[in-house]
């Protein structure tokens, strides 16, 4: 079997909203002022591409001269400070300035380049007018910025404003039938593993998509799946205080489905729950749900655990790969969706939704799958996968318990000269856990060795007739020269 670098024992894993249009405020108090969209055109004027400059694209004198339109009965915006009888204290030091410019309380000289032409400064209304109109064009160029109307969205960041209203109770959607935790641990879980929690926008050339991604290691590395972000032109992650990133796609595996992007902001991770969840138990799934509103608001769902440890069949990873199986309204459209326990860890990632005769049922990668290729992708951008050199075949249901998967799965070859045999296991052995993760099934035991490369050391328990033991076993990187290949192409 193949494992994945970067292994997965051993870790610590520590559309946008809608933009209102800019209305024109004020009223004019006297008929004598002239349209200031023929005097003050931003557009000509306050070039905010061309950084601002005052000096050339807001020339007062030229397109607002207060003399010939801003006729207040005869009383003038500006007066030179000598012409009053009195002055502002911030005109105190004018005469040092004067003896600079020659010319005291008229402004500095143009540049020689604009004619030598001097030039009155701005009265200060004006000049807040225009830094007002300036903060106005500012702002909302960085709400564009963040919504999908922009297709430079990745470049820029947003920063949320906090907000001062009261956060609603958190409850938790279920199926009919299906009984859910009480509200007070849906409310702390949902607190607990909230920060670890991003909505991702992903713009597509068709149009933009939500999904979910969870935070697996610090340093900001989010983890989400593949179909996600297929197609993608630029990804943005919402946080849960409402901060906008933009994310960086580190690498995609298609084989396990998983795909990792990663941000500028320090995030908490998640804890990484490595057993299986046993079948009949209630868990939670948080993800993000198509949204309109502004900012994207997580949904929780109980659900009662149908099957883990074993394939689901749904898709490519989740043939290959063991899955957890959770009746729950979800929709597919909630990819990447965090399942969590009652204590906050995480259990696995939504990857698809499928219809059942008993009502919808979410198919969840496992969580130790999903934090070790992300490991990988971090390190080296792609999967190396460590072989075993077994191939098996899954265990028939204890008696008196069709539903429940059983522990451990059945040798039925072994590769000679591969990392199994150099362990001393045999045909006919059964292996039970892995690093201590029980086995169901050859789904998990390729799931488990997946994320651990070539050269990997691992503890491998056998059980050997009426007797148990455990062996050590490093992960070689092919079959042995002139050894029968495993039956199974996709055996470990």
């Amino acid at each position: 079997m193949d494992g994945h670098e970067g292994a997965r024992r051993g870790h610590d894993p520590g559309d946008e909203g809608n933009d209102g249009p800019v209305g024109d405020g004020g009223s004019r108090g006297d008929d004598s002022i002239d349209d200031l969209d023929d005097h003050l055109d931003l557009d000509d004027h306050l070039d905010l591409d061309d950084h601002l400059d005052l000096d050339d694209h807001l020339d007062l004198d030229d397109h607002l001269d207060l003399d010939d339109h801003l006729d207040l009965g005869g009383f003038r915006g500006w007066v030179a400070p000598e012409d009053r009888l009195w002055r502002h204290p911030s005109e105190l030091g004018a005469a040092s300035w004067a003896g600079r410019s020659g010319n005291l309380g008229r402004g500095r000289l143009r540049p020689a380049g604009r004619g030598g032409v001097q030039r009155r400064p701005a009265p200060p209304w004006i000049v807040g007018t225009v830094a007002v109109a300036a903060g106005v064009l500012l702002a909302t160029g960085l709400v564009l910025a963040s919504s999908g109307a922009d297709p430079g969205l990745v470049a820029r960041r947003v920063v949320a404003t906090a907000s001062t209203s009261t956060p609603s109770p958190v409850t938790a959607t279920t199926m009919a039938g299906t009984p859910g935790p009480g509200a007070a641990v849906v409310g702390r879980v949902e607190r607990q593993v909230r920060p670890s929690l991003v909505a991702l926008v992903v713009h597509r050339a068709t149009g933009a998509v939500l999904g979910t991604g969870v935070v697996v290691e610090p340093g900001g590395i989010i983890a989400t799946t593949a179909s996600l972000l297929r197609g993608a032109v630029s990804i943005v992650a919402e946080e849960a205080g409402g901060t906008r990133e933009p994310a960086r796609l580190v690498g995609v595996d298609r084989t396990s489905g998983v795909a990792v992007v990663q941000v500028a902001d320090q995030l908490p991770a998640v804890t990484v729950d490595s057993t299986d969840p046993s079948p009949g138990s209630v868990d939670l799934a948080i993800a993000f749900p198509a949204s309109r509103g502004t900012m994207p608001q997580p949904a929780v769902y109980a659900g009662a655990v149908v099957a883990s440890g074993v394939p689901a069949g749904v898709d490519g990873p989740t043939t290959e790969f063991a899955s957890t199986v959770v009746r729950a309204p979800l929709s597919g459209s909630e990819q990447g969706g965090a399942l969590v326990d009652a204590s906050g860890r995480l259990v696995g990632i939504l990857d698809a939704v499928s219809s059942t005769p008993n009502g919808s049922v979410g198919v969840f990668l496992p969580s130790t799958l999903v934090s070790g290729v992300a490991e990988q992708l971090v390190t080296s951008g792609t999967v190396g996968r460590g072989r075993l050199g077994v191939d098996g075949s899954d265990l028939a249901p204890p008696a008196g318990s069709p539903t429940s998967a059983p522990v451990g799965v059945l040798v039925d070859a072994v590769d000679p000269g591969g990392a199994a045999a150099q362990a001393g296991v045999q045909q006919g052995d059964v292996i039970v856990a892995v690093d201590g993760s029980t086995v169901h099934s050859m789904a998990e035991l390729r799931a488990l060795l997946y994320p651990d490369p070539p050269g990997t050391s691992l503890e491998v328990t056998i059980k050997r007739g009426s007797s148990t033991f455990v062996t050590t076993a490093v992960l070689g990187t092919s079959t042995a020269a002139g050894a029968p290949a495993p039956v199974s192409s996709h055996a470990p």
